[in-house]
């Protein structure tokens, strides 16, 4: 709390973002030609485009670019919350489940709070991967869930990792939400892309993409080095997951696993990319964490569809 209203740079790029979003308060572009006044950072314009909207009403500066950011981690841990308690059964569970994102603060680079875009592109892809999950046979469920990650592209890029994941679980469980999840994504991407792009003269794929794919790639550092860190961070918690999945197992329990393994991998490749920071663990804690939440849960009530001679005496 002491942080939010701290009036200077708590992390390099902060300033940067709030000055995206003066860019646009100003009617200028962010994806013009580099100049010695002025060159983009490397991602998509979802978050600076909401600080320059809320900045209409409460003004531009640390304080709303810091509160976007923690409205959107708690929305991270609200919802990994209800997702692990309903499908682990547990409330203890859940709530010791989500308490290691909350621990997980420094681990991962002390970013939760900060005027960049990392809390707001997971909070998104969260609610689209839960979405899509409790929504699974809604056509309606599959459009929102599609949406959600368009917009968490937007936000940053990362969140193209788990556009294939939630189509994969919709595939098996429903091939017709599929489809339309599927064409979602394109009718609203797409054209937000071409959009985006034919507005910039090409400069705008060529700062998201383009420059991305010259940095260097570290496959020791992401395949190797970024699991084990990440095992430090969840503990000896995470063999619950495996532990239930042969004990317990339940769809739910399956997709948070699936889920997590995604969050994992995006931060293997984010953190295996030249220049990366430790906020690129945030999605191999985060969703982890979730499937921590289940797992437990499960585990907790094993007793009770036990055959009777199993059972404890009470």
């Amino acid at each position: 709390a002491g942080r939010v209203g701290y009036p200077y740079d708590l992390e390099w790029m902060e300033g940067g973002m709030l000055a995206h979003a003066l860019r646009l308060a100003h009617g200028q572009p962010i994806y013009a030609p580099p100049s010695v006044d002025f060159i983009p950072y490397l991602y998509t314009p979802g978050y600076p485009a909401l600080v320059f909207v809320l900045g209409k009403i409460f003004g531009i500066g640390y304080a709303l670019g810091r509160a976007i950011s923690l409205a959107a981690f708690f929305a991270v841990a609200l919802l990994g919350y209800v997702y692990a308690r309903r499908e682990g059964g547990s409330r203890a569970a859940a709530l010791c489940a989500i308490a290691i994102v909350f621990g997980a603060f420094v681990p991962t680079g002390s970013f939760y709070d900060l005027a960049r875009p990392d809390s707001l592109f997971m909070g998104l892809v969260t609610a689209a991967l839960l979405v899509g999950w409790w929504k699974r046979k809604s056509y309606g469920g599959g459009v929102a869930a599609a949406l959600l990650l368009v917009a968490a592209f937007f936000v940053k890029q990362t969140a193209s990792t788990f556009m294939p994941v939630l189509g994969l679980m919709l595939l098996l469980t429903a091939p017709r939400v599929a489809v339309v999840y599927g064409l979602t994504l394109a009718a609203a991407g797409l054209p937000l892309l071409w959009i985006c792009n034919h507005a910039s003269d090409g400069w705008f794929w060529t700062y998201i993409s383009v420059l991305h794919r010259k940095h260097d790639f570290f496959p020791a550092r992401a395949f190797l080095g970024t699991p084990g860190r990440l095992a430090l961070i969840l503990g000896p918690a995470i063999l619950l997951v495996p532990w239930a999945l042969v004990r317990r197992r339940t769809p739910g329990l399956v997709y948070a696993t699936l889920i997590a393994l995604a969050g994992i991998f995006a931060a293997c490749v984010s953190f295996g990319t030249q220049w990366a920071f430790t906020n690129a663990f945030m999605p191999g804690v985060m969703l982890p964490a979730i499937a921590i939440g289940v797992a437990a849960g499960r585990l907790v009530d094993d007793h009770t569809e036990a055959p009777p001679r199993l059972r404890p005496a009470v």
